[in-house]
């Protein structure tokens, strides 16, 4: 944060000497943006019960942790026969993404991935990180705290995706185990738009990864950043244009004032 505050600060003196204001309080104009803009500290969690101790690493051996390289080999439809579909539940996640404030998701991820594994016809369960794994959540358009659930078929024909969303206060276990237990995806529209991971169109045209790169590269700016910058290119424009301006108002009064000459020359 010390080395982006660093490096607009020649920005800031420039903005400040056309302007003509004193830099301190161009800085003390800046810092009160940028402190309004800052969200307030997350809560701390509150320590793991021995119960949820033990379901998250019951959770860590069942579930497939996807990344941007190994997504489409692992969703393949290894299970599924011809007329049937592999259903995953993936869940995304990240504590820098969330905000701090996915504790209580991802416990109530934990345990019903617990009860889920156990399940007869147990789903395929995975996990996105989007603190480690952004460009997977960039490419796919996706925040957390979610679940992504699929449908993939294993006739070849394109996936069945859903995006449902969990309360970061009152999502619970059975909330996310009824997804599956009890269909409880079907309440939710199959996405079909641009950012479908399997057929959407960005995807097709191939700029899906491209698309990724360059959001996760904005993601990790510091939310004042983009103002700042905002603010240098306006300030940069009105100072071009003033010049213009100048030179524009002197001709014309050059010439009323060789109009006004030309009758006392009569």
């Amino acid at each position: 944060m010390r080395l982006q505050v660093l490096a607009v600060l020649p920005a800031i003196c420039l903005v400040a000497a056309e302007e003509q204001q004193p830099l301190m309080d161009v800085l003390k104009g800046y810092y009160n943006k940028f402190t309004n803009m800052v969200p307030a500290a997350a809560p701390k969690a509150e320590p793991a019960t021995p119960l949820e101790a033990t379901a998250a690493k019951v959770a860590n051996l069942a579930v497939t942790s996807l990344n941007v390289t190994n997504w489409k080999d692992t969703l393949t439809p290894a299970k599924a026969k011809a007329g049937e579909s592999d259903e995953w539940l993936i869940y995304i996640t990240g504590d820098k993404s969330c905000n701090g404030l996915c504790h209580n998701t991802t416990k109530a991820w934990n345990m019903a991935s617990t009860i889920l594994s156990a399940s007869p016809k147990a789903p395929r369960l995975a996990t996105v990180d989007c603190d480690t794994d952004g460009l997977l959540c960039a490419l796919w358009l996706v925040n957390p705290p979610t679940i992504y659930h699929m449908l993939v078929p294993g006739s070849g024909a394109t996936p069945v995706v859903r995006y449902v969303q969990l309360n970061r206060t009152t999502a619970a276990p059975g909330d996310v185990a009824d997804l599956h237990l009890k269909k409880a995806y079907q309440a939710t529209e199959p996405y079909t738009g641009y950012f479908h991971p399997f057929d959407g169109a960005i995807e097709k045209s191939g700029l899906g990864l491209p698309f990724a790169y360059v959001k996760h590269a904005l993601s990790l700016l510091p939310p004042w950043a983009p103002m700042v910058i905002v603010t240098i290119f306006s300030r940069m424009l009105i100072s071009r244009g003033m010049p213009q301006e100048r030179h524009r108002t002197v001709a014309e009064a050059a010439a009323g004032a060789a109009a006004a000459a030309e009758p006392e020359k009569n």
